[in-house]
């Protein structure tokens, strides 16, 4: 199954979480796998069981990752 990483955090990047959990209500294509962002931290706390996999340009894809 694809892991679905989302990048950005901020409210834009929280509406889309929001989308493709709905998505995959309808038929799972994707595991959600967590945002990929360059702001600290902290700022993406209160994003439930999303985990923060790190920065934009640091991150090292994996096989079976799609991005939006």
């Amino acid at each position: 199954m694809k892991q679905l990483v989302i990048i950005g955090g901020g409210g834009f990047g929280r509406e889309v979480l929001e989308w493709a959990r709905a998505a995959s209500e309808c038929g799972p294509v994707w595991t959600i796998k967590g945002f990929l962002d360059d702001a600290p931290a902290g700022s993406l706390k209160g994003t439930i069981n999303v985990p923060l996999l790190g920065r934009v340009k640091g991150y090292k894809p994996e096989a079976g990752d799609v991005f939006i």
